[in-house]
């Protein structure tokens, strides 16, 4: 959901919403960053699908082909 420059994004669904549209975000800025990934909460929301961890595993090869550092 959208509220002028601010997104919400909901239950577990919305935190595979918001990953996807974070590494979207800096692929296409095309440059090499640093990505920090941190969190201290239970892994379900990544493993509840299956399409997802698919989409995560390809971004992430994309982010580190552009020269981008994941910690």
């Amino acid at each position: 959901m959208e509220n002028g420059n601010c997104q919400f994004y909901y239950g577990n669904k919305g935190k595979r919403q918001a990953i996807e549209k974070f590494f979207k975000d800096i692929c296409e800025e095309n440059k090499p960053v640093t990505v920090l990934l941190y969190s201290d909460e239970e892994m379900d929301w990544f493993c509840e699908d299956e399409q997802f961890k698919k989409i995560w595993s390809k971004s992430i090869m994309k982010l580190i082909s552009m020269g981008c550092r994941i910690k």
